[in-house]
């Protein structure tokens, strides 16, 4: 389908040094917003840098560790975090595999965070009724970002099948539980599963399907690009 892409399937570029964090952001691939990249990195050795964006970070394989004023964290596969734009940044890679979602645009903040993706989740906001084609499922969510154009948190969902829309927005996720098949009325379909991490772009036209529980990290820009 259009405009959703899998980015652990994307060939990873190799980086060292302060390029990883640095000149290599700058060199992700976008969709419609330029101020939006993502893709997939393989990272080696030691470097710092000011980080010119607000970053999640998904560890595929390998081992990351990440120094800043406001954290010390070692990421190890499967585990995520969040560093702010401006953030004065070191680390050290160990054939990291790593999946980046990076916005230029984002607030200024001074952040080094690792995810804790088993905490409890709050009540979150459902589909759109009237576009369901089954019941309204039981929603969960927990916040990392709130800004006008960028939010990110984790989220849930007991099953459930949404019509296909078209994307007013760009969404990437990471898929902590379950599996989910984003699909269109013309019959073409895409399936994605624990531990996948996609990206639908501005513009797709897919609907939602998921026959079990899903819980997710999502990255939503609201900027038409």
């Amino acid at each position: 389908m259009q405009h959703i892409i899998n980015l652990g399937h994307l060939p990873a570029t190799a980086t060292t040094g302060p390029a990883t964090f640095g000149p290599a952001l700058h060199a992700l691939a976008h969709g419609t917003d330029p101020d939006l990249r993502f893709g997939h990195l393989l990272a080696q050795g030691l470097g710092s840098t000011t980080v010119p964006a607000t970053i999640t970070i998904i560890l595929r394989a390998g081992t990351l560790s990440l120094e800043g004023a406001a954290a010390d964290i070692t990421l190890h596969p499967g585990e995520a975090a969040l560093i702010g734009k401006g953030t004065a940044l070191a680390w050290s890679a160990h054939q990291a595999d790593i999946v980046v979602i990076a916005d230029f645009a984002a607030e200024p903040r001074n952040l080094v965070a690792k995810h804790d993706l088993t905490q409890a989740l709050g009540a979150g906001t459902g589909p759109n009724p009237a576009l369901l084609r089954s019941p309204m499922p039981s929603i969960g969510h927990h916040g990392f970002i709130a800004e006008a154009e960028l939010s990110s948190g984790l989220w849930s969902a007991t099953p459930y099948d949404r019509a296909p829309m078209v994307y007013s927005f760009t969404e990437a996720m990471y898929l902590l539980e379950g599996s989910v098949t984003p699909y269109d009325d013309e019959g073409n379909s895409v399936h994605f599963i624990k531990g996948d991490v996609f990206i639908i772009l501005t513009g797709a036209t897919a609907g939602w399907r998921s026959t079990e529980p899903v819980r997710k990290i999502y990255v939503i820009s609201q900027r038409k690009g």
